[in-house]
């Protein structure tokens, strides 16, 4: 009998790059869930959450006479992917790649890493649900919608499947390692897949619903949400949640959505928190009032810059006027607010980095991270194929990088990317909420620092002489400021 294996691969980013907090593998629990439904046994296996090596994982399911592996990596997992795949190059199994990257290039993976034998196109849950009843049946599988795989010298992609837009009809996501994760992070749910807007140019969600056909967004009904958080908070004494979806509202209704919502976690007298992703447009400070009460203590916004040009360029889709007052409502409601920002661009103009960096210095919270992002050209986005067609970007998957078109653009880079590890370095713990103004404090007068610093273009020892400046002053903050020791 093969046994079917759900594997997630953990990013390839330096430790302290990693993002803070471990989600579920949710994609891969729900296929769990399906094949679970369907009379088919299956294991995930999350090395991340697990604390797994790759070499641990290959070696259990090597030690299968045969086997059937789904695997999900993303755009920062390849260098994993090859490695892990080496280490089954000789054993005897099916290999499928899933999730969000295969789906945007399916051809290339195919044509790089011949150990995979079959890609799914857009949600798993059906399609892997086909292959494994095909492969444990011994039945050709070749014809199994929105697969691709290799058909001689050529890769061939089938049919797509109609993605199954009632997403109700699922079971809830299996909950394997809900142990490991309940007491130190939110679990994982979600209200929706997919975006109402779905235009940004960097996104990497846009360019899987643009190759998967699916809906540009579909959601659940608040009912069956409220419905799993009952079910969880019952049975496992969860009480803090945490949407994974692009974006919990749709583009129509999303009051009554909203609204809906709260008055069922309310009426179900759950004592929960929760938090969520929107975009400006549904900040509402009506509705916001009622979710709220009923738990809501996060929003996600993704706002990623502060000038009309450069919004324009990422294709956002929101104003400067709807930035600030979607800020000011969730300050007023007293609603925590987590932002999207990507400061930092290859071709950005210094007036323009300046005026994204202002933005931060103006904020009335700290989030780490956030000065030195990037904006990076993930695999089938718009900001990927238009670089690909300049010829700046190769089309392929071998790790590359883009060059600066202005030096003090990136020596800006570098400097406050120093900034964050040397501070950071001195701060072993999470800093407590109440006292980040004083981290933000030192992160804003760096900034303003080095923005009039590289107002002009500067050479390498007066760069040098800048960093050993800061150096001392961050040692000096670190040592013997008494408001620095009340972070922890």
């Amino acid at each position: 009998m093969k046994k079917i294996f759900l594997v997630n691969l953990d990013v390839d980013l330096p430790k302290d790059e990693k993002p803070y907090f471990s989600l579920e593998p949710l994609e891969l629990s729900y296929v769990k869930a399906v094949l679970k439904n369907k009379g088919f046994n299956s294991e995930v296996i999350d090395e991340k959450l697990q604390k797994l090596s790759i070499k641990h994982i290959a070696e259990k399911i090597k030690f299968q006479e045969d086997f059937i592996l789904g695997i999900r990596f993303s755009d920062f997992s390849l260098k994993k992917l090859e490695k892990f795949l080496s280490m089954l190059k000789n054993a005897k199994g099916h290999i499928c790649a899933l999730g969000s990257f295969a789906t945007r290039a399916p051809k290339l993976l195919l044509e790089k890493f011949s150990r995979i034998d079959s890609i799914i196109i857009g949600d798993p849950e059906m399609t892997f649900f086909y292959l494994v009843r095909a492969l444990i049946n011994n039945h050709d599988w070749h014809s199994i919608k929105s697969l691709a795989f290799r058909m001689r010298e050529n890769i061939k992609i089938n049919l797509l499947r109609q993605c199954r837009n009632n997403l109700d009809l699922l079971p809830f996501p299996d909950r394997t390692f809900i142990s490991l994760v309940k007491n130190k992070y939110p679990i994982s749910i979600q209200g929706s897949r997919g975006c109402p807007w779905a235009k940004c140019s960097f996104c990497a969600e846009a360019a899987f619903i643009r190759k998967s056909k699916c809906p540009v967004w579909w959601g659940r009904n608040p009912a069956n949400i409220v419905k799993e958080m009952k079910f969880l908070n019952k049975k496992y004494g969860v009480n803090n949640f945490s949407f994974v979806d692009e974006c919990f509202f749709g583009k129509k209704d999303f009051i009554e959505r909203g609204t809906k919502l709260a008055e069922l976690i309310v009426k179900e007298k759950l004592n929960i928190t929760y938090s969520l992703d929107a975009r400006l447009e549904h900040i509402d400070d009506k509705m916001l009032k009622k979710m709220k009460k009923s738990g809501l203590k996060t929003l996600y916004l993704g706002i990623e810059g502060y000038d009309k040009t450069y919004l324009k360029k990422l294709n956002k889709g929101i104003s400067i006027q709807q930035i600030d007052l979607a800020l000011q409502i969730c300050s007023d409601l007293n609603i925590d607010v987590i932002i999207g920002f990507i400061p930092f661009s290859y071709d950005i103009d210094f007036k323009t980095l300046k005026d994204n960096l202002l933005f931060l210095t103006k904020l009335n919270f700290f989030q780490k991270g956030l000065y030195t992002n990037i904006l990076v050209p993930m695999q089938g986005t718009v900001f990927f194929n238009d670089l690909v067609q300049k010829g700046i970007w190769k089309l392929g998957l071998e790790n590359q990088s883009l060059l600066w078109k202005d030096k003090r653009v990136s020596d800006l880079y570098s400097v406050i990317s120093w900034f964050e590890k040397r501070v950071f370095f001195h701060c072993k713990q999470k800093i407590k909420k109440e006292k980040s103004t004083v981290m933000k404090k030192l992160y804003d007068d760096f900034v303003l620092a080095s923005l009039d610093f590289f107002a002009k273009e500067k050479n390498k020892q007066q760069i040098k002489k800048f960093i050993d400046f800061w150096e001392n002053k961050i040692r000096e903050f670190t040592l013997f400021s008494a408001e620095f020791h009340q972070l922890f």
